[in-house]
């Protein structure tokens, strides 16, 4: 019988099955290159920990990551495996998962704030322009990734565990995210216009005499009045004397 020639497609095999060049084996095979994250990573701390069992040691590595895009948002994360790669790997993912956003006014916090977590206790002060990060440690490697280029920042303990030293810092800044939410809900205004007379002032002379960059938890009754004159004009519709 005379042999009949078959034209195949560009797109089909000679089973006849329709498979593009993306579905080949061996263009699935190769080797994906790895995406550039926005977020920067940092290694604070490796640490060897062992864990006795009855059949004996086991030993793996403990990693401390500290994660940020230096636009306001840093997160940490802790990594345990066998390797030390597999570690760091791990606590990167769990770094950009649990990611804080600082509030940033001119490059510095909006207020002073003294924050706890164990033992370790620390005092972060905002700088003026050009002060430039007077810190060390995890604190410092902490506000350079979350954007902060002014800020003056003291671990009062003498705690050296970077752990806790780290969550200190997290937790101050969790604080003062919660000290401006707390301020915008009594007095109406947004969170920038607290820092007004800091970004107007340029130093931070002229701020601390408005009584607005005290501790967070000590929020002065000169503030209190100042704030509450600002909005004298807007009438109060839930006192009983407006009705």
């Amino acid at each position: 019988m005379p042999t009949q020639n078959r034209q195949f497609s560009p797109t089909q095999n000679r089973q006849g099955s329709s498979s593009g060049r993306g579905q080949n084996k061996r263009y699935q095979n190769r080797p994906q290159r790895p995406q550039e994250s926005e977020f920067e990573q940092r290694v604070i701390k490796v640490d060897r920990v062992t864990r006795v069992t009855a059949g004996g040691r086991r030993f793996n590595f403990r990693v401390l990551v500290v994660a940020g895009d230096r636009k306001g948002r840093v997160g940490m994360g802790l990594g345990k495996a066998k390797d030390i790669s597999e570690a760091i790997n791990k606590a990167g993912r769990v770094a950009t998962k649990k990611l804080i956003n600082v509030p940033l006014i001119k490059g510095t916090i909006p207020f002073s704030v003294k924050a706890k977590f164990k033992m370790v206790e620390i005092l972060l002060k905002p700088a003026p322009v050009g002060r430039g990060i007077v810190a060390g440690g995890t604190v410092r490697d902490i506000c350079e990734l979350a954007g902060i280029e002014n800020i003056n920042a003291k671990v009062i303990s003498v705690s050296k565990n970077k752990i806790n030293n780290a969550k200190a810092v997290l937790s101050a800044f969790e604080r003062i995210k919660n000290i401006l939410k707390v301020k915008q809900a009594i007095f109406h205004i947004e969170p920038n216009a607290i820092a007004k007379p800091f970004a107007q002032s340029g130093g931070m002379k002229a701020a601390e005499k408005t009584n607005l960059f005290s501790e967070g938890e000590n929020f002065p009754l000169k503030a209190q009045s100042g704030l509450l004159n600002h909005h004298a004009d807007t009438p109060d519709t839930t006192s009983p004397s407006a009705n």
